[in-house]
């Protein structure tokens, strides 16, 4: 399993750049690429809600990357979420 929280900025955009080539990757290179994807994708979320926030929208999608990248079931990123219920759910160990 690899750590995307630990890996440096240039480790990322590496691992991100070898997906999007089409590189043969390993399972938990591919695991890790989806999590980058995913931190993406909530950092695209956070900066679509906030329009014309001036300096708020590249914030929010900064910390909610960041975030996601850390832990993507972190509670800061339920607001972002199709379903807030269901992670609450799933951090308490329920199924959603």
């Amino acid at each position: 399993m690899i750590d995307v929280a630990k890996m440096t900025p240039a480790e990322l955009l590496g691992l991100h750049d070898r997906f999007m080539d089409g590189a043969q990757l390993s399972e938990a290179e591919k695991i890790a690429a989806d999590l980058i994807a995913l931190a993406a994708s909530f950092g695209a979320a956070a900066f679509a809600r906030h329009p014309g926030c001036e300096g708020g929208a590249t914030h929010a999608m900064l910390r909610a990357f960041l975030t996601a990248l850390v832990d993507p079931m972190h509670p800061g990123l339920d607001y972002l979420r199709q379903d807030p219920a269901a992670a609450v759910s799933a951090r308490e160990g329920g199924a959603a």
